[in-house]
């Protein structure tokens, strides 16, 4: 079920069946723009057409975005004390912190290849995406309507 919901969370960015298991952890080098989202990130909301993806806790406590050196990395854990999970997708992430904006091609799943964009709000603690297909405008406001193309999610920093 978890994987389902997993799923649900990353339509953009396709599943990979030959998922492997690995750990999730951040590192301290990054590429310009994306130092200060390095490092590990829980899901406190996920909507898409206008429906939350992840009203359990559960099932968004079964899931972590790491994002180190440059990478977006999305994972279903197997072992939510180990940080032990299956990787979902993988894509590049390009920042511009002036302009609030972000891109992201993706490198491993199911839609590899395909390009995101979007903007972004950043704190210590949390993290607001929202973004849609490249070939489409990029998202203005956080919102994901029943009309858009939109994902609006938010996330955490991951307490060690």
């Amino acid at each position: 079920m978890r994987a389902g919901i997993a799923l649900g969370l990353a339509l953009a960015f396709g599943y990979s069946a030959a998922a492997q298991e690995v750990h999730v952890k951040g590192q301290a080098k990054a590429p310009d723009g994306t130092q200060a989202f390095t490092g590990v990130w829980v899901p406190q909301s996920c909507m898409v057409k206008g429906q939350e993806q992840l009203p359990q806790k559960a099932d968004r406590d079964a899931i972590r975005l790491s994002i180190e050196n440059g990478e977006y990395k999305l994972y279903v854990l197997t072992d939510p004390v180990k940080l032990i999970g299956r990787r979902v997708s993988t894509a590049e992430l390009g920042v511009d912190e002036k302009a609030g904006t972000f891109e992201l091609t993706i490198k491993e799943g199911a839609k590899k290849g395909i390009k995101l964009h979007g903007i972004f709000e950043l704190s210590k603690t949390s993290l607001k995406l929202c973004y849609g297909p490249a070939e489409k405008p990029r998202p203005t406001k956080f919102e994901a309507n029943a009309e858009s193309d939109n994902f609006f999610e938010t996330w955490e920093r991951h307490k060690k």
